[in-house]
């Protein structure tokens, strides 16, 4: 017989009843019939108990608060998830960002590169060649 392995995980949470209705069934009737399945199960609501009687919840939420307080050197605030609204602000200004530059780009760096468009490459090469030897003796002249 070829049984389906359910990790721990979603047996504990199969004990805590957090699973959708049909996985809870499931389990629960894999359980009955399951000598194996019924003693892992067991095995943790064994656990369960064994950790409860040790570190009850409220004291553990109030170890987990100073230990939580006393990091942050103040009053316990537990982290609050982010809303996705608090993002559009950053986006909006990094599209308006480009959106304003790309036109300047399309405009202003053809003519900054004087690019000269040909199929050949020699040619482009040489418009750049002619270029830098244009700047380079405007340079000179400007430094005698």
């Amino acid at each position: 017989m070829n049984k389906k392995y359910i990790p721990d995980c979603k047996l504990e949470w199969y004990l805590l009843g957090a699973l959708p209705e049909y996985e809870q069934a499931e389990i629960a009737a894999l359980e009955q019939s399951d000598e194996e399945l019924r003693g892992r199960i067991e095995a943790l609501r064994e656990s369960d108990a064994e950790i409860l009687a040790e570190e009850p919840p409220s004291r553990l939420a109030e170890r987990l608060a100073q230990r939580y307080s006393g990091a942050r050197g103040g009053t316990v605030r537990w982290p609050q998830k982010r809303s996705r609204a608090t993002r559009w602000p950053l986006s909006i200004f990094i599209g308006a960002a480009l959106l304003l530059t790309l036109p300047i780009l399309i405009i202003v760096v053809p003519e900054f590169l004087d690019v000269v468009e040909t199929d050949d490459p020699h040619v482009e090469i040489e418009a750049v060649i002619d270029t830098i030897k244009i700047d380079n003796a405007s340079t000179e002249s400007d430094t005698f």
